[in-house]
């Protein structure tokens, strides 16, 4: 399999090809919850924040870390996403034997 080098700018044949992140985007995560079932108030419960790579490039594994660094991703923008946590999972009922005639005296 052939591909083009970004780093080199040439077909390289042979060589594992590494994708390299040219842009990125900063994503901000907001978990919500429903603290009443009947009601549409959503309450806030977190905030994260990460990166979503937008846009990448193959540059031959030799190159890779070179180019990675004389070429710093750019950022182009900014998203957020908001999300309900799953509800917690209910307890499973677990049923006891309570009959009065297992209740003997030791």
């Amino acid at each position: 399999m052939s591909f083009m080098c970004a780093a080199t700018r040439e077909l390289v044949i042979g060589e594992r090809c590494v994708q390299v992140p040219i842009k990125i985007r900063k994503v901000i995560y907001i978990s919500q919850t429903k603290p009443d079932p009947q009601s549409d108030f959503l309450k806030f419960a977190g905030q994260s924040e990460g990166w979503e790579i937008v846009e990448t490039t193959p540059v031959r594994q030799g190159s890779a870390e070179v180019f990675a660094m004389l070429h710093p991703p750019v950022m182009v923008g900014e998203k957020e996403v908001r999300f309900m946590l799953p509800n917690k999972p209910r307890e499973r009922f677990i049923r006891h034997n309570d009959d009065p005639a297992n209740d003997k005296p030791v």
